[in-house]
């Protein structure tokens, strides 16, 4: 999916919000591999094992991804977390990288070896989230299109896919805001109150979904 014209600018006013992204309240997770953060600290929470999602349901998402609403709100989320599909935490594309060269995996070490901290790739994912989606969706890599499926899943659960597929932005980006904390909610609102890290401005937001959405 290729990114538009004008997307490194709101990326710049960002000064690095992918290092911030969807962890939200797991953050303290991320210095784990996702085995671990999905299930250790998953069960010491008292989380259910994901269930896997039926064989339709992942036809249904190959088939989301394929709408121009879907593929422009997924831009504009990489476009807020100013990350690329091989990016690390805290990677500046156009900056100083801090990418990961091998998607066969999601990458649970750094460029030193050492265990990996925060979120990865295009959407910010996020190790335990990553541990909870790859048991639903029974994928193990970290390729681009499994990262699409991904954030379309999330997409799903946080209730925004089905106004993304009625044309319907404000709703679909307060859906979504709570997962990318990058977002704004809504017109002249914040992500949350106050503020706990740089986010996209709704009045930034809606243009360039508009320039993602253009034929």
């Amino acid at each position: 999916m290729p990114l538009a014209a004008g997307e490194q600018g709101a990326r710049d006013t960002q000064d690095g919000a992918a290092a911030d992204s969807e962890v939200d309240a797991d953050a303290d997770a991320s210095a784990e591999p996702y085995q671990v953060a999905a299930a250790g600290r998953g069960q010491r929470r008292g989380k259910p094992v994901a269930k896997p999602l039926a064989p339709e349901q992942i036809a249904q998402l190959e088939q989301h991804l394929k709408h121009p609403n879907v593929q422009a709100f997924l831009s504009l989320i990489a476009n807020a977390e100013g990350a690329t599909y091989d990016s690390r935490y805290g990677d500046r594309p156009g900056g100083k990288r801090n990418a990961f060269p091998d998607y066969s995996q999601y990458p649970v070490t750094d460029e030193k070896g050492m265990p990996a901290k925060g979120p990865a790739g295009r959407y910010q994912i996020a190790p335990e989230t990553y541990g909870d989606l790859r048991q639903k969706l029974g994928l193990d890599d970290f390729s681009p299109h499994t990262q699409d499926l991904m954030a379309a899943q999330l997409l799903v659960e946080q209730g925004a896919m089905p106004h993304l597929l009625a044309g319907n932005f404000d709703a679909a980006l307060s859906g979504a805001a709570p997962k990318w904390r990058s977002l704004a909610r809504g017109p002249g609102l914040s992500n949350v109150t106050p503020p706990q890290q740089p986010y996209v401005p709704y009045e930034r937001l809606r243009p360039l979904f508009d320039l993602y959405r253009a034929p």
